[in-house]
């Protein structure tokens, strides 16, 4: 499981052992500290006139789409103040070489 959820531990066995409640509540308390790979703040506005609730989101330049079934795209992670990126998307990514993750704020003309 530490495999499949990307967070492997360094040397064996991959996963943490705990043999006791202590140890389980500690190993948890430092899991649960790690944010998501694919986990991004989003910044505040940049004017009155724009809101987190209108933005699109850029992988090195490239549009990517919402995606509220978390299949392929993005999705707010929290009520406008962080956003998770899903399936292929997040998997590049976590690869080389490093990459671009833009959030655009769309202003909203009457």
């Amino acid at each position: 499981m530490a495999i499949a959820g990307a967070r492997p531990r360094i040397g064996l066995p991959s996963y943490t052992p705990v043999a006791d409640a202590a140890e389980l509540t500690s190993a948890s308390h430092t899991l649960l500290r790690i944010a998501p790979p694919c986990n991004f703040a989003i910044p505040q506005p940049p004017t009155s006139d724009t809101s987190t609730g209108h933005i699109d989101v850029f992988v090195d330049g490239n549009p990517i789409p919402r995606d509220t079934t978390h299949l392929d795209g993005w999705d707010y992670g929290g009520p406008g103040t962080s956003l998770t990126i899903y399936g292929p998307t997040c998997a590049a990514l976590m690869t080389d070489p490093p990459h671009t993750v833009s959030i655009r704020f769309l202003c909203l003309i009457d």
